[in-house]
């Protein structure tokens, strides 16, 4: 398998043979085609397993801690790869901006909170995970937040948290937390575009929805 990659290339294999490969480095010893069978039954597709928790890796038969803990490092490993390449994406449209945050979180399985980083054109600059939370919990930390903004140097930001078992909709303190950080972004000069609520199957915006109406007319 690997001979067949150093010569043709990874767009040569199946999912399952591409997750066989990567697991190969966890289990140097043992045939990882059945796991990554198993992997994809579980999770669905590459990406699903990539973002799901070392808890939930584990949950497949034959998956350890070791393993669970390099697949979940891959993982992170692409998220920061891919908030460093920062494209020209330009997420000025409500659809744009709900369809980048579905596909940000849409496996995750624990709640997330994420900042998307926005220049004066609203052309995506970065994004940074605030934090990463149980399944009914969400934290948005106002210090965190404001260090990534400063280093950041945008404009613009929005805010992105997903319900992994629950509705795409905001909760009151969903609501409250948003106002609060709204008004205390405007006072350093920062505008508060959206925030997204993200669910397995859409996307909710809630400056769409007509949410704080107070801050965003």
């Amino acid at each position: 398998m690997l001979k067949k990659y150093l010569m043709q290339g990874i767009d040569c294999f199946d999912d399952h043979e591409v997750l066989e490969i990567l697991l190969y480095m966890a289990f140097s010893r043992r045939d990882t085609n059945e796991l990554g069978h198993s992997l994809l039954e579980r999770f669905y597709s590459i990406e699903g397993v990539l973002n799901a928790s070392v808890e939930a890796l584990c949950e497949v038969e034959g998956i350890g801690e070791t393993a669970a803990t390099y697949i979940n490092f891959v993982g992170d490993l692409f998220v920061r790869l891919s908030a460093s390449r920062t494209p020209d994406v330009n997420l000025a449209n409500s659809e744009d901006l709900k369809e980048y945050c579905y596909n940000m979180l849409r496996f995750e399985e624990l709640e997330n909170t994420w900042v998307i980083f926005l220049n004066k054109h609203f052309a995506l600059k970065g994004s940074k995970r605030l934090s990463i939370g149980h399944e009914d919990s969400v934290d948005f930390d106002m210090h965190t937040l404001m260090v990534q903004v400063i280093k950041s140097d945008c404009s613009n930001i929005v805010l992105t948290h997903n319900h992994p078992n629950g509705a795409a909709l905001p909760s009151a303190n969903d609501i409250a937390a948003t106002r609060r950080i709204a008004n205390f972004l405007s006072d350093v000069g920062i505008n508060l575009v959206d925030h997204i609520i993200v669910n397995h199957s859409e996307a909710f915006s809630m400056r769409c929805g007509g949410h704080l109406k107070d801050i965003w007319g």
